[in-house]
C-alpha cells in the first residue's frame, strides 16, 4: 500500500474514534438530565405537591436547572422548606449548583391535558 493509502486510512480511524467520544460524551450528560429530572420529579411526588405545582417543563443545563411552574409557590414551599431541601439534595447527589423556579405562561387545561396523558412520562 501506499503512503497516501495509510495516511488516510489513519486518518478516518482517528475521525471515528473523535465521533465515538463525542456522542459517548453528549449520551452521558442525557442521561445524567434524566435523573436529575427523575430525581426533581420523585421529590415533589413524595411530598404531594406534584398535582398542586403543575410542572411544565424542566431544562437542565450544566450545573444548573429552571424548573417553569405554573404555581412556583407550592414549589418554594412554607419558608422555603421545600426548595432549600430540593437545591441540598441535588448539590449533594448530582453537583448541581443553581435551582431556578420561573413562572409558567401556558394555559392550565393544555397542562392538564398532558399531565393526564403521559403519567409514566418524565418530561413535561
Amino acid at each position: 500500500m501506499s503512503i497516501v493509502v495509510i495516511i488516510f486510512l489513519m486518518i478516518i480511524i482517528l475521525a471515528g474514534l473523535f465521533l465515538f467520544e463525542i456522542i459517548k460524551k453528549t449520551t452521558k450528560e442525557k442521561l445524567r438530565q434524566e435523573r436529575i429530572i427523575k430525581a426533581i420529579h420523585n421529590f415533589y411526588l413524595y411530598r404531594n405537591l406534584l398535582k398542586f405545582a403543575s410542572i411544565t417543563k424542566i431544562v437542565v443545563t450544566g450545573n444548573s436547572v429552571v424548573i417553569y411552574s405554573k404555581r412556583p409557590g407550592v414549589l418554594i414551599g412554607k419558608r422555603a422548606k421545600n426548595i432549600e431541601e430540593l437545591k441540598m439534595y441535588l448539590l449533594v447527589n448530582y453537583n448541581v449548583e443553581s435551582v431556578d423556579l420561573k413562572e409558567s405562561k401556558r394555559n392550565l387545561e393544555l397542562i392538564y391535558n398532558i399531565q393526564s396523558n403521559n403519567q409514566n412520562s418524565v418530561y413535561w
